[in-house]
């Protein structure tokens, strides 16, 4: 995989895919969690990523806030600057999120 992904400046993320696959086959008989708790253990997967795996691989009503989405809510609930470090990122992760989209839909509205 590094091969394939040579040149590109990704060593760390293809890395982190292939130790990631090596844990699902490993630690869940080779299915992907669906839990997002669980996806956030694996290596590279993140808050975001874990977000966007449950609703869209499994349709689950989970945030998935990459950076467009942050600066939308962070006007929206006026809070102030969300860089992925500050107060006002913690903040929009403890916002009611599920409820601000429609139920049920989620691998068609966190596209």
């Amino acid at each position: 995989m590094l091969s394939a992904w040579e040149g590109l400046g990704y060593y760390s993320r293809a890395r982190n895919l292939q130790r990631a696959a090596q844990a699902v086959m490993a630690e869940h008989n080779g299915e992907l969690p669906r839990d997002p708790h669980v996806l956030r253990k694996l290596p590279g997967i993140g808050r975001y990523t874990a977000g966007a795996i449950a609703a869209i691989a499994f349709d689950l009503d989970e945030p998935a806030l990459d950076g467009n989405i942050r600066r939308v809510l962070a006007r929206l609930f006026n809070v102030g600057a969300a860089s992925p470090f500050s107060a006002g990122e913690k903040r929009l992760w403890s916002l009611p999120l599920p409820t601000c989209l429609p139920a049920g839909q989620a691998s068609t509205t966190r596209r």
